[in-house]
């Protein structure tokens, strides 16, 4: 009779793993066979800017982790993409090529909403680490900030769940006004 039981018990959990898998993967939205454009403009800006040319994306391996794109835009452009979210300008930023580590940091000031008075500062360091890309590689040959030098830095953090605090899209925006071209980086982390 247990040996029966436990079958069932098993097979039990066997078709449970099997739906849940199933409808987590159905709720996912798949970027697989996206464009180029058709990313731009589901994670940059609709419509794709008139003066963006020479768009190129690194696609992460896996669902969650990073796209990397770059591409020639005009300084007014950018600006109507910064409108398109609540980004804050950031210069103090490096790339660690060794480690494929973006950092940044920022000051911050938190104000206590009845005495309207500083009660704590400090600085909040960000960072991405860059993930594998779908060839296995950790940036494209052509992602070199390292080699920008006066290009400014934009990022916001958008909360992908109204459940999971950590479920957090990063958007960072890096832009070179000399070349008049641009680095976007969506980060994904924190599951569904």
């Amino acid at each position: 009779m247990s040996i029966k039981r436990n079958k069932l018990l098993l097979n039990i959990y066997v078709v449970f793993i099997l739906v849940t898998t199933l409808s987590m993967n159905g709720c996912r939205k798949s970027h697989e066979g996206l464009s180029d454009v058709d990313l731009f403009e589901e994670f940059v800006l609709s419509p794709v800017p008139t003066s963006v040319s020479e768009l190129r994306i690194c696609r992460p391996k896996y669902y969650y982790g990073q796209y990397i794109m770059n591409f020639k835009i005009d300084t007014n452009d950018v600006q109507t993409i910064l409108n398109s979210r609540l980004f804050v300008e950031n210069n103090n930023w490096e790339f660690d090529a060794g480690f494929s580590v973006l950092r940044w940091t920022c000051r911050y000031e938190m104000k206590d909403p009845v005495e309207e008075s500083p009660i704590k500062q400090g600085i909040i360091v960000y960072t991405i680490g860059l993930n594998k890309d779908q060839n296995g590689h950790y940036k494209p040959d052509w992602f070199r900030p390292n080699e920008w030098f006066g290009s400014r830095l934009y990022f916001c953090n958008i909360s992908n769940s109204p459940t999971n605090p950590n479920n957090i899209i990063k958007h960072v925006l890096m832009y070179n006004e000399k070349l008049c071209e641009a680095y976007y980086l969506i980060d994904r982390t924190g599951g569904l």
